[in-house]
This record gives structure tokens, sequence and C-alpha cells, in this order.
């Protein structure tokens, strides 16, 4: 992809459209087994960075646990909405959470 030019002409109505996805590759994968209950289990919160995105999703975990019994409850925040979560945050929430939830702030 060619980089935008370092100067624009107020006529000019070129548009760059910057793919959102990030740095990374994409792998698609299916969708997981759907839960029996979520009594007890251990939910994942992974805001995008966005304003209101950690907001958001504290006030829907507190209304799941409080109603549905939600064991424990583990967050993390991108530190850029266009980038991909990390490898190794990916990782935590395979091997820690029963269920993730993500959120786009704004």
């Amino acid at each position: 992809m060619n980089d935008p030019p370092a100067t624009t002409n107020a006529t000019t109505r070129d548009v760059w459209l910057v793919p959102p996805t990030g740095w990374g590759s994409t792998t698609t994968r299916g969708a997981a087994k759907r839960l029996d209950t979520v009594d007890g289990i251990t939910l994942g919160l992974l805001s995008n960075g966005k304003a209101n995105g950690v907001e958001l999703l504290d006030r829907v975990a507190d209304e799941l646990a409080a109603h549905l019994g939600i064991g424990r409850i583990i967050r993390h925040t991108k530190p850029h909405p266009s980038l991909p979560a990390s490898d190794e945050v990916m990782t935590m929430f395979a091997e820690q959470a029963h269920a993730v939830l993500i959120a786009v702030g704004d």
C-alpha cells in the first residue's frame, strides 16, 4: 500500500482508505462450544482501547455477575484500537476464561 501524499491540495478529492486491521495476520476459527452454564465461570473482558469501552464492559459484567453467578472476571485493554490483542493476551484468555466479551467504545 502506498503512503498518503505528504501535502494535500484543498481541491484534491483523493481518499485514502486504511485497513483497520493493524499489522498482523488474521486467522479464522470456528465458534467455541456453547457453555452449559455460566454459574461460577471466569469471564474475560477485552476493551478495544477507545473511550468508554472499559466502562461499558464493567457495567455489563456487573449485571452478569449479579444475575447469573459469574465467578471471576479478568480484564485487559488493548493499547490501540486498530491493533489486534497480543498473542500473550489471547493466550491468557484462552487458558483462564470460559467466555470473553469484547467492547468497542466511543
